[in-house]
């Protein structure tokens, strides 16, 4: 089952990363975050991939969420859902950022002698601030995730898949951990694609399924068994070579978890959750890939992370 650990950030600023993970056990990433359905390996080195969200003094910058500014204090700008309204709730892991435009944020909204909204700011990257050289609508986090790359292994069932689905898959869960070495950690998959704002809404959610892929054992009988306990969409299958059973990736994850966990605990690294993923790593959301906060997952291990930043480089 996937674990999360959430650190800091308010809870309503990861809505959108939350619900992807609920199902594969527990605020995303950040994001990620993400994170989001299934994680494939990465075709160039993961080191490389790495080295390339880095971001150092002089980069243009990028990212969407919320802004708190209060008279006399550096206007703070953290993760958040611009489809939730602004509260006059300071950010708890934010970056300063200079040069905002509050009169054209979007949701603008004053409470007391605080003003609060949303933006999508791009600028340098400086000192551990952004400084803003353009503003504009904030993309919605949904935006940023990416569909698995895998498709549903199992074919639709007559009438297609449901609309809006159960989601809640702790029974499936306990059932996979009293069949010990059968079945991989289970997934989520979007066949037309995740949801966003629009399809969101009441009568417009695209359909969910849950995969669950056996490595051992009768693929029918389990999938006779789980369908009386699951309502959802559900997807079981023999698993593809190469997959691992669920508890030896809970346990590698436990490992690195334990050599992030002093990285994570350190507030001036800006990491906001980190949870286990099926591939076997470790997805950490966090505020921005500076050199320390490089060199601290380079020392934890680069290959066994997923890295979700908040704020990332941009060609100029």
């Amino acid at each position: 089952m996937r674990r999360l650990i959430v650190l800091g950030a308010a809870l309503g600023a990861l809505i959108a990363l939350v619900t992807t993970y609920v199902v594969v056990g527990r605020e995303s990433r950040p994001s990620a975050p993400a994170g989001q359905g299934r994680e494939s390996s990465p075709s160039a080195p993961v080191s490389q991939a790495a080295s390339a969200l880095l971001v150092r003094d002089g980069d243009p910058v990028e990212a969407s969420g919320r802004v708190f500014a209060a008279p006399g204090q550096p206007v703070q700008f953290c993760p958040g859902d611009a489809r939730a309204e602004p509260t006059g709730e300071p950010c708890m892991l934010w970056v300063e950022a200079r040069s905002v435009s509050l009169d054209t944020l979007t949701k603008r909204a004053v409470v007391g002698d605080v003003v609060v909204g949303y933006a999508r700011l791009r600028g340098i990257w400086q000192d551990r601030a952004l400084n803003v050289t353009s503003q504009g609508v904030p993309v919605e986090p949904t935006a940023l995730v990416v569909p698995p790359e895998d498709p549903v292994p199992c074919d639709p069932p007559p009438g297609g898949w449901q609309a809006s689905s159960d989601i809640d898959g702790r029974a499936v869960h306990d059932y996979i951990e009293q069949h010990p070495g059968q079945f991989a950690a289970p997934w989520v998959a979007w066949p037309d694609g995740p949801p966003s704002a629009a399809t969101a809404a009441p009568g417009a959610a695209k359909p969910s399924v849950f995969v669950i892929e056996m490595i051992s054992g009768d693929v029918d009988r389990a999938r006779t068994e789980l369908s009386r306990i699951f309502t959802g969409n559900l997807c079981v299958a023999r698993a593809r070579p190469g997959v691992r059973p669920s508890g030896d990736v809970q346990r590698g994850a436990a490992e690195i978890m334990k050599r992030l966990d002093p990285v994570m605990h350190d507030r001036r690294n800006g990491i906001f959750t980190a949870g286990d993923d099926p591939s076997g790593r470790v997805s950490v959301e966090f505020l921005v890939l500076d050199r320390q906060l490089y060199d601290a997952f380079t020392r934890v291990g680069l290959d066994d992370l997923i890295l979700n930043p908040w704020i990332r480089p941009i060609s100029p």
